[in-house]
């Protein structure tokens, strides 16, 4: 008996103990609340936290901004979509195969209001969505649809992950999230780069930790499935469509051959950096899936360009045609053209040429290979607004459509315009850093400096080491004229992301308007390699260059920059720099260039001089 007792004091104190501390570390208010969805204004939001669950703190990703009534409102039919970033909807999720599922369904089912829940993220797999299914299973959903399998390799707790530390269950606890935490800063954690950070990681197709892998996704998949029906829904589970005709491989001389015959499956199966679904992936879904599937793979036969952006997210129509699929698999109904869908959610030519514009910078970093120029110059917005304008008349609640719209307004010039609709969207959806950081760069553009400050700390609150609010701090205090504090947030914001492109751009431009040209060269430098397309890098490279007489290098910067984005400027600056090199007759080519994009320009003064008589 005493050996009992004895054995269950071992036992208990250590238990307690850490028991107490994990109390206490609650009630101080330390660590997170490791939920997807948690309450607010009388219901549930998603939560920035999550990810720091399956992520290092520098690299967390975070879900979209969402509201769920809590109970679900009579009438109302609720689908609860899962997946990776292309289910999410990247580079747009207003855009997405969501939001066009919803708009369909609406459609189809006028006597219910339609509500799609997106509860995809970026970099997650099977892993992370098993216990997101298991919250949603709680939202009293009609459906659940999924379309994952992109990340199974290169997600949390894939052999080809960049994604380490301690196990997503310890980090539950406030205990394990300090440890965490602090694990996190020693060393301190890189910024995150996309597919770039994954090139080291390679996983052949031999490799005998794949096997797990696949298991591990069947099981996974079959727990969501079940989960789904455990709570009467209608489960809808789909194979992964990717870019197979225009996606070489990333990595593998076996791989990069069966793309040179043509064999672009085989291609995509043997390729190392394995970001795409493969033959075993989509054979596992449809094993698991029986009566439940939708097979999109098949269905999409063997696309390329036409409907994705690159290797695995969809453009508008690429889009649609999932949804249209998925909406069959849920209701009978009338289809729904491309343009139609634009109109309503307002995917208009500015926008548009915004996503072109971002996935060309996105295609021209590792490990994708070769510079992708961006589109023309953008279009008049004016027609854009008259698009967003209707759209808004026919769903003035959407969020999605808001959120997007303000952006839209910030850009072209009418901040405080976008600073009304983001204070309203704040209250709506609290807590979310993203849309406080937008409305402090709104605030900014209409040169309320305070309330923009406020908005930024907002952010910076909720998240101490988001570096757009560092950087739209600087930005602030930069229109507020105070410079050393402009140049103490752009610090901050580095430290945490020492390659953020605009902000090395930003402090290169400090630098050299405080006569520093060396430190500024070599921050202009490091923001080109960080965004080789950002055309304000170059061309402020090529004029500090020039300052220093190195004419043939400023050439060359001036050159990059047109191809980007030529405008006057550009132009007259390159014909310069050619004229100082002795290149007359290009220089004449150049100075001609830049009076037609603008007639007034300085430039035609410079052409004169040039072919005017010596």
């Amino acid at each position: 008996m005493r050996i009992w007792l004895f054995r269950l004091v071992l036992v208990a104190i250590p238990v307690g103990f850490f028991a107490l501390l994990e109390t206490a570390l609650r009630l101080s208010g330390a660590g997170f609340d490791p939920r997807f969805f948690v309450p607010a204004n009388g219901g549930l939001v998603t939560n920035d936290h999550f990810g720091r669950r399956f992520f290092p703190r520098a690299l967390v990703r975070t879900p979209l901004p969402l509201t769920v009534a809590v109970p679900k409102p009579a009438g109302h039919y609720r689908v609860i979509l899962l997946g990776e970033s292309a289910a999410m909807g990247f580079p747009e999720p207003a855009y997405g195969v969501g939001r066009m599922l919803e708009v369909l369904l609406e459609r189809r089912m006028r006597a219910q209001r339609v509500e799609v829940i997106n509860a995809s993220m970026t970099a997650i797999n099977s892993h992370v969505l098993v216990e997101i299914a298991a919250e949603c299973a709680g939202l009293q959903p009609d459906a659940f649809v999924v379309v994952m399998g992109n990340n199974e390799v290169v997600g949390p707790r894939g052999p080809g992950s960049v994604f380490g530390g301690l196990a997503s269950a310890v980090r539950t606890l406030r205990i394990g999230q300090v440890m965490a935490d602090f694990a996190a800063d020693r060393p301190p954690a890189t910024e995150w780069r996309g597919m770039e950070m994954f090139t080291e990681h390679q996983v052949a197709a031999a490799d005998p930790r794949l096997d797990s892998v696949y298991a591990g996704f069947r099981a996974n998949l079959g727990r969501i499935a079940a989960t789904g029906r455990s709570v009467g829904a209608k489960v809808v589970v789909s194979t992964v469509p990717v870019n197979l005709k225009d996606q070489p491989p990333f990595a593998g001389s076996d791989a990069e051959a069966g793309f040179a015959s043509g064999d672009f499956r085989r291609a995509r199966d043997l390729d190392r950096l394995r970001f795409r679904a493969d033959s075993r992936i989509n054979a596992a879904i449809r094993e698991v899936a029986g009566a439940e599937l939708v097979d999109a793979e098949q269905q999409f036969g063997t696309p390329g360009f036409d409907l994705f952006y690159e290797h695995v997210h969809l453009r508008p129509a690429g889009n649609l045609r999932l949804a249209l699929l998925l909406a069959g698999a849920l209701t009978p109904g009338p289809e729904m053209s491309l343009d139609e869908m634009k109109q309503i959610l307002a995917i208009t030519p500015w926008d548009e040429h915004q996503l072109e514009s971002l996935m060309a910078a996105l295609r021209s970093r590792p490990p994708f290979r070769g510079a992708v120029m961006p589109p023309g110059p953008a279009p008049d917005p004016g027609p854009s607004r008259a698009i967003y304008e209707d759209a808004l008349s026919r769903r003035p609640l959407d969020q999605a459509l808001r959120l997007r719209y303000a952006e839209f307004l910030r850009a072209t010039g009418r901040s405080a315009e976008a600073a009304a609709m983001l204070e309203a969207l704040s209250r709506e959806i609290p807590g979310k850093k993203a849309i406080h950081a937008a409305l402090g760069s709104a605030w900014t553009g209409a040169r309320d400096t305070a309330r923009a400050q406020m908005e930024f700390d907002r952010a910076l609150a909720l998240d101490p080491r988001f570096d757009l609010a560092w950087y739209g701090k600087s930005l602030a205090f930069a229109v507020a004229g105070a410079r050393t504090d402009a140049r103490s947030a752009l610090d901050q914001a580095l430290r945490i992301n020492p390659g953020f492109p605009e902000a090395r751009h930003r402090l290169g431009l400090l630098l050299a308007e405080s006569g520093e040209l060396d430190p500024a060269i070599k921050e202009f430098e490091a923001a080109r390699r960080s965004d080789p397309l950002m055309a304000d890098a170059h061309y402020d490279l090529g004029v500090l260059l020039a300052k220093q007489g190195k004419f043939t290098q400023a050439v060359e910067c001036y050159r990059a920059a047109i191809r980007i984005r030529p405008t006057a400027a550009a132009y007259n600056n390159l014909g310069i720099a050619l004229a100082r090199s002795g290149n007359r007759a290009e220089a004449e080519q150049a100075f001609r260039k830049a009076v037609a994009i603008d007639p007034d320009h300085a430039a035609s003064d410079n052409l004169k001089r040039l072919t005017g008589p010596r």
